[in-house]
């Protein structure tokens, strides 16, 4: 990841001066209770605009601390190195699972987009074996009108992969029917109608609807859900809303601490404070009211 400044570390490089936090730390910030809450945060805000404060920020917050007097650090109450330590190893973390996320997203794109030109293709191959099909069988049953409107109901309709599949299914089991029975095997063996021809035209259904499923079904495995996305960018959420408040707090208290000004995650941390009460100074003593 480029620098979040000029001359600020990355993630990487924080991560390498402060060491990974230790198990208790996790199971002190990101508790089993919260995930649910995380989650409902991260749902509200993309893994990128996260990830851009949090790079900047966290890097303001690690120069700072680096180089504060012991009077300045003990100045700012809620936050401290392990819990920085641990902000950034979960940024680098949310990284890595944007990174996954997005690749498998496309991966996935571009097998989706492959499997639905095999289903066009099988399904171009299928419709135009079912035309044919309809064809011969005219052909076969003649004029006979009650087998002719058979014919139509089993040739059905083709707006779609399932309905062509079970349209050549249903053709081919037509045909088995016509070659079974006397009175029409002539006229259909005529017709070019033979056990072989049918066969095919089973297999093309089944063809057609292999295709058909496979262009509708999600053909990637992403080993990360949208769940786990989003609570890992609540968890971002809530560590840097911490660490921001926290230096807010000091510098009412120290001018010299800095300000860490979020910009593309703004308005889901200005939700997550509520405005303090404006306070007006107590009145000044007027002494007793005179007599009237």
């Amino acid at each position: 990841m480029a620098d979040p400044t000029p001359s600020g570390p990355t993630l990487e490089q924080m991560q390498e001066a402060l060491g990974v936090p230790g198990p208790d730390v996790a199971a002190a910030l990101n508790p089993l209770e919260s995930q649910e809450a995380f989650r409902l945060i991260g749902a509200q805000i993309a893994s990128d605009r996260v990830l851009i404060d949090t790079a900047r920020i966290f890097a303001i917050a690690f120069v700072f601390w680096r180089k504060a007097t012991p009077e300045q650090r003990k100045k700012i109450k809620g936050f401290s190195q392990e819990l920085l330590a641990f902000a950034v190893d979960r940024a680098i973390a949310l990284e890595a699972m944007k990174r996954e996320f997005t690749q498998a997203g496309t991966a996935d794109k571009g097998a989706r987009l492959g499997s639905t030109a095999s289903a066009g293709v099988a399904f171009q191959k299928g419709l135009t074996l079912r035309d044919q099909a309809d064809v011969a069988l005219q052909t076969a049953v003649g004029t006979d009108a009650g087998l002719r409107k058979r014919l139509k109901v089993a040739l059905g309709i083709a707006e779609d992969g399932e309905q062509l599949a079970s349209g050549l299914a249903r053709l081919s089991a037509f045909g088995v029917e016509l070659l079974a029975n006397p009175k029409t095997k002539v006229r259909a063996t005529l017709a070019g109608i033979d056990a072989d021809y049918l066969t095919e035209l089973t297999t093309e259904a089944a063809a057609v609807r292999a295709a058909t499923k496979d262009a509708s079904g999600r053909l990637t495995a992403n080993t990360t859900s949208q769940g786990e996305l989003d609570t890992l960018d609540g968890l971002n959420i809530d560590l840097l809303s911490h660490i921001v408040h926290a230096f807010a707090a000091a510098r009412e208290r120290d001018g010299t601490i800095p300000r860490l000004v979020p910009l593309s995650t703004r308005r889901l941390l200005s939700s997550r404070t509520k405005p303090k009460p404006a306070v007006s100074p107590p009145a000044p003593d007027a002494g007793p009211v005179p007599e009237a």
